[in-house]
């Protein structure tokens, strides 16, 4: 029998508008009855703030096991980690207008030891800015309208303002030292040495994002925007930590930054296309032209969601590998991924929170 030409021609059409290889759709599987909010992946467990048990701090294990209830503790927020410890928040009250965006009390969960209070301290639900490195912990604090960057000293329990502006990016740098970069609009970074008293500045330049890269800091320009105006984002650049002149990475508009191996990838403006550059500017590719959100790298390859989580007729969970090849449409849901492997892959439902792992058959 003879396929008409009408035919082939329809369905080599069709797998071009797909942009995608043709490979069987994977049936995900659920992860358990819980409804989780806040889900970070980590040291191969997902944490999460449960719904569906008055948001009691949980974490379950990707393939669904060992799921265990970290503390009793209802109304529980997940701020981040210093490796194996665990850091939560907990809202005290549960209504009234002076307490529904603040966290009341400081937490954590050691390596072997139950959860535990650490300080009663007033931290920025929607923005907390927090970040944990050794003895000290950085947040926004106060005022949830006009938070304040501050930092708890773990062993004395004093707590410091260290600008009346709030925190809008932390990274954790080398040796222990952590970059901030504060204000309510675009500013630059500056270094914290633990136990120092006071901020060694790293760079005058207004940022949008920045990202410590071995001994560079590479960051989108706040004031360079063009041409990618639009998003407010600007260009890429980096600069050597010891000091010296910026060199320009990206000709265009970056956001997302994320450091693996000597490349740096990124997307063009806020919902723009997926790129990575060298670390030394010497190359840039684009891996996939189309709207991206949420980007995790997971060894050779790169899970994302293609296009609007608002939109469910247009967005979907794909993959992509690091080099920009094989790329996949694993499934369409209005979803983001939270961890990720070469094999498996775990993602969390906008519209009603449930988590779900699937494993991409390969193209």
């Amino acid at each position: 029998m003879i396929t008409p030409l009408w035919n082939v021609l329809g369905l080599a059409f069709a797998l071009a508008l797909s942009g995608c290889t043709a490979a069987p759709v994977p049936a995900p599987q659920p992860l358990g009855p819980d409804r989780a909010n806040y889900c970070r992946f980590h040291d191969g467990w997902i944490y999460y703030s449960n719904f569906s048990d008055q948001e009691r701090l949980t974490r379950i294990r990707p393939d669904g096991s060992g799921r265990e209830v970290l503390s009793d503790r209802p109304r529980a927020a997940l701020l981040g980690f210093d490796g194996e410890t665990v850091y939560f928040g907990v809202c005290r009250y549960e209504n009234g207008p002076k307490h529904d965006w603040t966290i009341d009390e400081l937490h954590r969960v050691a390596p072997g030891a139950p959860a535990a209070q650490v300080a009663e301290v007033a931290i920025a639900f929607l923005n907390p800015g927090f970040l944990a490195a050794g003895n000290s912990v950085f947040f926004n604090g106060g005022d949830p309208n006009q938070p304040a960057a501050m930092r708890l000293d773990l062993e004395t329990g004093r707590t410091d303002t260290l600008k009346n502006e709030p925190i809008r990016q932390a990274v954790r740098g080398p040796a222990g030292a952590v970059f901030l970069s504060c204000g309510t609009e675009p500013a630059g970074v500056e270094r914290w040495d633990p136990g120092a008293t006071g901020p060694v500045p790293v760079l005058d330049e207004p940022v949008q994002e920045f990202a410590v890269a071995g001994d560079g800091l590479c960051f989108a320009s706040a004031r360079d925007v063009a041409p990618s105006r639009k998003s407010g984002t600007g260009r890429l650049y980096r600069q050597p930590l010891a000091g010296g002149a910026p060199v320009r990475l990206d000709p265009g508009g970056s956001s997302s930054l994320q450091v693996a191996g000597d490349w740096i990838y990124y997307t063009q403006g806020g919902w723009g296309s997926l790129y990575r550059t060298r670390l030394d500017g010497s190359r840039t590719e684009l891996l996939h032209n189309g709207q991206v959100l949420w980007p995790v790298i997971a060894g050779d390859w790169i899970y994302f969601t293609r296009g609007s989580p608002l939109e469910a007729l247009s967005s979907k969970l794909c993959r992509v590998r690091t080099d920009g090849s094989r790329f996949q449409v694993l499934r369409k849901a209005r979803a983001r991924f939270v961890a990720a492997r070469d094999d498996w892959a775990c993602y969390v439902t906008v519209d009603d929170d449930n988590l779900f792992r699937l494993q991409p058959l390969e193209p």
